[in-house]
């Protein structure tokens, strides 16, 4: 996410404290949106967890359509079209934003495995991979984020569908 936030900023650099960052990152509204919807009667937020969309596809898709009331072969099926370069070269602050969080899904035409084993996830070396990339400051603060968020990802994760 600071990658493609970085990407996004129309010539100026962002700043890992500044507030525009902490908002955007930060799983306290999910939390708390979920948890105003769990108190309501009727439909619920569902929670989906991106890693078990990629690697048990068939199952989650089909978990996800059913909870949604859509045809999960038509999902599997079909895919989507890539997005043209001249539509995702559209003019407009809103697209500029857009497109550093999205780069990488222009060209996709659905949901595709990287090869290799599932990967757990150790923030150790991430850390480290961070600071080669970023700094060591930087490295320490996307740690310290990630630290913070954690209560919030694993009591919204317990949900997952």
């Amino acid at each position: 996410m600071y990658q493609a936030l970085l990407e996004t900023q129309i010539g100026c650099a962002i700043g890992i404290e500044d507030e525009s960052f902490l908002t955007t990152v930060t799983l306290a509204f999910s939390r708390m949106m979920f948890d105003f919807d769990r108190e309501r009667k009727g439909q619920h937020i569902i929670v989906v967890d991106g890693d078990d969309t990629v690697w048990r596809y068939d199952e989650k898709i089909h978990n996800i359509c059913t909870r949604l009331g859509i045809d999960p072969s038509w999902v599997v099926d079909h895919g989507w079209e890539p997005v043209s370069d001249e539509e995702f070269e559209r003019p407009g602050l809103r697209m500029q934003m857009a497109r550093g969080l999205l780069k990488g899904f222009q060209q996709t035409t659905g949901v595709k495995r990287p090869g290799g084993e599932r990967q757990v996830v150790d923030l150790d070396v991430e850390q480290v991979k961070w600071s080669e990339k970023y700094g060591e400051a930087v490295a320490k603060q996307l740690r310290r984020r990630v630290d913070d968020e954690m209560a919030d990802w694993e009591y919204l994760v317990q949900f997952k569908i």
